[in-house]
């Protein structure tokens, strides 16, 4: 089994190794992966992948292709026989730095930037303060509690590791003045 890192650019990324199997280690970002056969030229797409995605290919694999929408680090595993990683011995995506941001005050008018978006973050968690006395919408910059899928009570947390790299922002549903706390893994 041979491990690369590619610095992937905007856009299309052609990467090379031939092998039968394909594992993504690391890549902060989701991309989109063209697996190029060497009979025909047949192709296997998959879309959205991150990390922990696999393909065994029915034939030999001759170009991978990456479709990246931002400058990101791509550490891919390639094989012909078989390979694999111990999950309990690989840590993915983990966060090593843990940042909690100073308070920020909602209003009931327009959605407050509480995070700005952030593509090394790997986790974030948004607390409504205890003393508040009205929920709180979380989502992105139009949202409101017409549109919010995530709505917290005084006291609870919203917590995401699959968006964590985008902005977040909040709106309370009545009241002026109410407070968030905001911590991201890194």
């Amino acid at each position: 089994m041979q491990t690369k890192t590619e610095t992937l650019t905007v856009g299309t990324n052609h990467l090379t190794g031939q092998a039968r199997y394909f594992y993504l280690v690391e890549c902060a970002n989701a991309v989109d992966v063209t697996f190029v056969m060497q009979r025909n030229g047949g192709t296997e797409k998959a879309e959205g992948i991150r990390q922990g995605y696999w393909f065994e290919a029915p034939e030999l694999i001759t170009e991978i292709i990456v479709e990246s929408d931002t400058v990101q680090d791509f550490k891919w595993a390639y094989t012909n026989g078989r390979g694999g990683y111990d999950r309990d011995q690989l840590a993915m995506a983990q966060g090593v730095t843990i940042t909690n941001a100073a308070p920020v005050t909602v209003g009931n008018t327009v959605a407050v930037l509480v995070r700005a978006a952030n593509s090394t973050d790997k986790g974030i968690a948004i607390r409504s303060d205890d003393s508040n006395t009205d929920r709180i919408a979380i989502g992105g910059a139009g949202v409101t509690f017409a549109n919010a899928v995530h709505i917290i009570e005084p006291g609870e947390v919203f917590s995401d590791d699959n968006a964590a790299h985008a902005a977040f922002y909040a709106i309370s549903e009545s009241a002026a003045g109410q407070v968030v706390r905001v911590e991201t893994r890194a």
